[in-house]
């Protein structure tokens, strides 16, 4: 008798193949469930696409963010529908992270809420993936993995928040632009032309500190070149008016002073009509155009010379554009005479349409720095003829030259009305002069060179010699240029990124000051020959190793020299490193507090120091501070 294979289920012996009645088999790896993974991926996609149906992203995030959540969706579908293509899923969850990644880090500047909604939107995909591949080992299951994550992931958002709160993410795009005109130097390289007015825009105002020009203003840009002298005003008592003050054109070259408006938009074969009206103080020539905006710079269809005189003449120019173009500009020459030209109510028409075709002038926030005939910030003054006055040269780099601060605010301008104080100056024709001849970009060396180049005219009783551990870059015309911190794109989306990264870092080689206490040397030596003295500042508002480094640099390179020097960082970084800032982001110059501050400290330590001369009618005096150091 042939033996039966026979297995019992239940107790129940059964024909092999055939399972028995009431039985149920039980496979050796049971399917996982779906159901929660699944409700996970569904409210981050809920998550997600509600965050980039706010108003605070972009249109083009916005429509990137919806199809991520549509992929996630996605996903989710073919995880309930497919359980057993775990790898299928995973890599297209891998795939979602990295494309949501790069959307991120393509944010430019956001600010604090918007950034910590993309670090959260990171952070729950990522938990949900390691999640997914550490449920996938049969140690932990689902769930138990997702909350052991999500406590790593809570912790990292929580240090993320407390990592440079709010305030260093100021809702801010853009950086900081510098508008002027600069020239070679053979000592300084590059810097702003005498006579001229430069400006740096702010993209916002968060102190409330920037000026804010009209409409008329934020319009127009007065170019010159090749040692030409011009200024644009727009006089209040002539409202709608910009007038152009030409004050030196030695070439008689029209395009060394122009006038221009830009970008507009003209296309090919469209007919357009310019009017404007203008005058001059006398009889002249001025030539008007509509060309490029970039090089070549050609004409795109109207290039004509004009008369005017003294009279105000209404002109009306008809051309076809030769050509399309979306940045044009309207174009004045005034180069080639000197009397002054006044214009207004100029206005580019498209005849077809009867529109104007200049566009809406952008908000813009400024500070204005005049600079004078020697290449100096600030007014006027006269070659040192006498002695009834006791003059202050102050060099330094964009500290000194009081980048994003307007003039008056500035510690040259501070100093000088602190010490003509009542009762401050001395005898009857006592003043003091402090002059500021601070350059953005300048190093030690080229103080001491462009100092060389002022001694004859300005004649100072006393140098201040402000020197720093790094130094700007003047911004060439039409630059941008960000003041703010150097980070990478990955470390302002995430900070505990950066601290973790810079834990990492080798430290930073100790500079050598060397150059910068011999180039001080050399010029407290020239200035003692010529009856003057020097003083070094150390205009600190930021913390840093570096500057560390220069305050003992010069403490061990000056000693004995009988070479004051005040370091200012104690005095203003008690008041807090970012209150002292231009702007918060862009711009980590000292601002108006910290130049306020500094003119105090400066005129309580060149007082204490005997700096300040006895009687200023009596000539220079020479006052020994041998051991005077702060």
């Amino acid at each position: 008798m042939t033996a039966r294979n026979t297995t019992t289920v239940g107790g129940t012996p059964s024909r092999a193949g055939t399972p028995a009645r009431g039985t149920v088999q039980r496979p050796l790896y049971p399917p996982r469930s779906v159901t929660f993974p699944v409700q996970v991926l569904q409210g981050l996609a809920v998550f997600q696409a509600i965050f980039f149906l706010l108003p605070l992203a972009s249109p083009a995030s916005r429509l990137v963010g919806i199809a991520l959540a549509l992929i996630t969706l996605l996903a989710a579908r073919l995880l309930r529908d497919s359980p057993g293509r775990q790898t299928t899923f995973l890599s297209a969850i891998a795939v979602i992270i990295g494309a949501n990644f790069v959307l991120h880090l393509m944010a430019t500047a956001p600010d604090f809420p918007f950034r910590m909604w993309q670090v959260a939107i990171l952070v729950l995909y990522v938990t949900t993936l390691l999640a997914l591949l550490t449920s996938l080992t049969g140690v932990v299951a689902l769930r138990g993995a997702l909350y052991g994550w999500g406590s790593v992931s809570m912790v990292l958002l929580v240090t993320e928040g407390a990592l440079k709160g709010p305030d260093d993410f100021s809702q801010t795009t853009g950086n900081v632009e510098w508008v002027g005109t600069t020239m070679q130097d053979s000592a300084l390289g590059v810097r702003f032309a005498p006579n001229t007015v430069v400006r740096t825009f702010y993209p916002n105002n968060p102190r409330g500190y920037f000026d804010e020009p009209d409409a008329l203003q934020r319009r127009w840009v007065l170019q010159t070149h090749e040692g030409s002298r011009a200024q644009l005003e727009f006089p209040s008592e002539k409202p709608g008016v910009l007038r152009i003050n030409i004050a030196d054109s030695p070439s008689k070259i029209g395009w060394h002073v122009s006038l221009r408006q830009a970008p507009i938009r003209v296309l090919a074969g469209e007919r357009y009509q310019l009017r404007f009206r203008a005058r001059s103080d006398s009889v002249r020539t001025l030539y008007v155009a509509i060309s490029q905006a970039h090089p070549p710079g050609k004409s795109l269809g109207l290039s004509r010379e004009i008369r005017v005189d003294s009279s105000w003449r209404d002109f009306t120019q008809t051309f076809r554009a030769t050509e399309s173009d979306r940045a044009a500009q309207i174009y004045f020459e005034l180069g080639a005479d000197h009397p002054a030209v006044e214009l207004s109510g100029i206005t580019m028409l498209a005849i077809s349409t009867s529109s104007v075709v200049q566009a809406e002038a952008r908000r813009e926030l400024s500070v204005s720095y005049q600079i004078n005939s020697l290449g100096c910030r600030g007014p006027e003054y006269p070659m040192r003829t006498d002695s009834g006055s006791w003059r202050i040269l102050s060099l330094g780099g964009g500290g000194t030259f009081g980048v994003g601060v307007h003039q008056l605010d500035t510690y040259a301008s501070r100093l000088e009305a602190l010490l003509n104080e009542a009762g401050t100056s001395r005898g009857p024709e006592g003043h003091y002069d402090v002059i500021n001849c601070g350059t953005p970009g300048i190093s030690a060396e080229q103080q001491r060179l462009l100092l060389i180049s002022l001694w004859p005219h300005y004649s100072p009783n006393l140098v201040l010699f402000a020197v720093g551990p790094d130094h700007d870059s003047i911004a060439t015309e039409g630059v941008r240029q960000s003041a703010g911190p150097s980070i990478t794109n990955l470390e302002r989306l995430f900070r505990v990124w950066g601290l973790a990264r810079s834990l990492g870092r080798p430290k930073p080689l100790v500079p050598d000051f060397a150059t910068t206490v011999d180039n001080i040397k050399q010029v407290d030596a020239d200035a003692r020959a010529r009856g003057a003295r020097v003083a070094v500042v150390l205009f600190q508002q930021r913390l840093g190793p570096d500057w560390k480094s220069l305050d003992s640099a010069l403490t061990k390179g000056l000693r004995g020299s009988n070479i004051p020097m005040l370091n200012l960082g104690p005095v203003l970084l008690s008041f807090g490193e970012q209150k002292l800032f231009v702007h918060s982001v862009l711009d980590r110059h000292p601002n108006e507090l910290a130049h306020r501050i500094s003119a105090e400290a400066l005129r309580k330590f060149l007082s204490d120091q005997g700096l300040l001369g006895e009687a200023h009618g009596a000539g220079t005096v020479v006052v020994d501070t041998s051991g005077a150091r702060e």
